[in-house]
């Protein structure tokens, strides 16, 4: 049987009721926006074993022409540069946006790697004001476990 740890592991993000235009990016709350603490009292997933980003969905829905939702993935507060992602505004459709990363990828300082103990997190922006309702804002982070410590 497979060590589960030793595998991708998807981690959901979303805020019940996301701010549009926000003046500086925000943290968006680890699980799905309902039941849980919102972004001020938790922000990030605490990695159990060594690994590295691979993967984001961001499920954000732009509300109004010109509008772009970008998402970053942020380990123990720093951002990393190789994980970021945007979608823009499309009539009559939800917007997504999806991207694939090797887990050697390592642009900048940061590179997508992560160590047992460190936090994963994700914050959002929008470009231009707008209503973004109850899981208006979302983004799966894909980490893969297990690699050496």
């Amino acid at each position: 049987m497979a060590d589960l740890l030793n595998c991708l592991v998807s981690l959901p993000f979303s805020l019940a009721d996301a701010a549009a235009a926000p003046t500086t990016a925000v943290f968006l709350a680890p699980g799905y926006g309902s039941g849980v603490p919102d972004a001020t009292d938790l922000d990030g997933f605490i990695m159990p074993k060594a690994g590295a980003v691979v993967g984001m969905m961001l499920m954000g829905k732009p509300t109004q022409a010109g509008d772009f939702v970008t998402a970053q993935v942020y380990k123990n507060g720093t951002a990393l540069t190789d994980a970021v992602v945007s979608n823009a505004y499309a009539a009559a459709a939800e917007s997504g946006a999806t991207l694939i990363l090797g887990k050697d990828d390592s642009t900048g300082s940061a590179g997508t790697t992560f160590k047992a103990g460190d936090i994963i997190q994700v914050k959002y922006k929008t470009t231009t004001g707008g209503t973004y309702g109850t899981g208006d804002v979302g983004v799966v982070v894909l980490v893969q476990m297990g690699l050496s410590e």
